[in-house]
């Protein structure tokens, strides 16, 4: 359902809320698998400490302008599941309009999940080895083990500023090598990590406080 008629103070707060999104859920956790994996660094056999020279998310594009070592992000279909029976609002994420117990909150309407495969490419067998154990790596928290429990998740947390600011997780699913004669014949090693990443599916809507009470009162019609 569409954001309910606002008043122009109510317009004027949303554009000042510090919550917004510029894309999607799928999108958003497509860009920030892109930025984390460009972030990665292997140490790949006979050069020094490197990286992926490109992140492709078009496969026309990976055929024909990757350089070794480069990935793919290969799109699946995302689902939203309902974990609750009616949606909840984020209190934490409460924007009120200066001076006015009105404002703006997000609800929380399901869970969204979306796997990626993660194509990767290698100059030799030795390459994509390096490569894959990496990403393996990649994927688990790096404070494991710290004495708060903070790291003790399957998984990590990146952030997703194009959607509300909010954190994606992303967990391993699977790995597999995929070499062909011709391939091989140009240089080419392949290899995929299926990730999986999941991230809370929200909407804004208008909310109103009582003053008086200790806890917001919210109102996801506007009414």
């Amino acid at each position: 359902m569409p954001m309910p008629a606002l008043t122009e103070r109510q317009q004027a707060a949303l554009a000042a809320y510090a919550y917004q999104k510029t894309m999607g859920t799928r999108a958003a956790c497509y860009r920030a698998l892109e930025r984390y994996l460009l972030t990665l660094r292997f140490d790949l056999p006979g050069r020094d400490l490197d990286r992926f020279q490109h992140v492709f998310d078009d496969w026309p594009d990976f055929e024909d302008k990757h350089e070794p070592p480069s990935a793919y992000i290969e799109f699946a279909k995302g689902t939203y599941e309902d974990r609750s029976i009616s949606p909840s609002a984020m209190e934490d994420t409460w924007g009120p309009v200066a001076g006015q117990p009105d404002g703006f909150v997000l609800w929380k309407l399901a869970e969204y999940s979306i796997p990626f495969n993660i194509r990767f490419r290698g100059r030799d067998v030795g390459q994509r080895l390096a490569i894959e154990s990496e990403l393996e790596d990649a994927f688990v928290p790096a404070n494991l083990g710290a004495p708060d429990g903070t790291g003790d998740i399957y998984g990590i947390y990146l952030d997703t500023p194009e959607y509300y600011d909010r954190k994606a997780r992303f967990t391993l699913r699977s790995s597999a090598i995929e070499d062909s004669m011709d391939a091989a014949a140009r240089n080419q090693r392949e290899g995929v990590i299926s990730v999986e990443a999941q991230i809370e599916h929200l909407v804004i809507r208008p909310a109103r406080v009582m003053l008086a009470r200790a806890y917001p009162i919210m109102d996801p019609t506007g009414g």
